[in-house]
């Protein structure tokens, strides 16, 4: 099972009880640099991608794991609840 860790702001999250807890360990995925994702965009390809396509798909991927920015970005469009 895969799960992530959603701000505590985000609807029906909470803390999980100590008998939870213990069933659960917790690791860190960590992204590759821009060389090796750049080598699995090539090795996966279906065809010949020149180098400028990689690193384009690379871009685009990088942009997608940006998650902290995507959140900002969300808050920054929310209205505020006083409106």
């Amino acid at each position: 099972m895969v799960a992530t860790q959603n701000p505590g702001e985000f609807v029906a999250t909470g803390d999980l009880s100590e008998a939870l807890l213990d069933r659960f360990e917790l690791i860190r995925l960590e992204h590759q640099d821009a060389a090796a994702e750049r080598a699995i965009v090539t090795a996966r390809a279906r065809c010949a991608p020149g180098p400028e396509l990689v690193a384009r798909a690379v871009e685009l991927v990088d942009e997608r794991a940006d998650v902290a920015g995507i959140l900002a970005k969300l808050a920054e469009k929310k209205p505020a609840a006083d409106e």
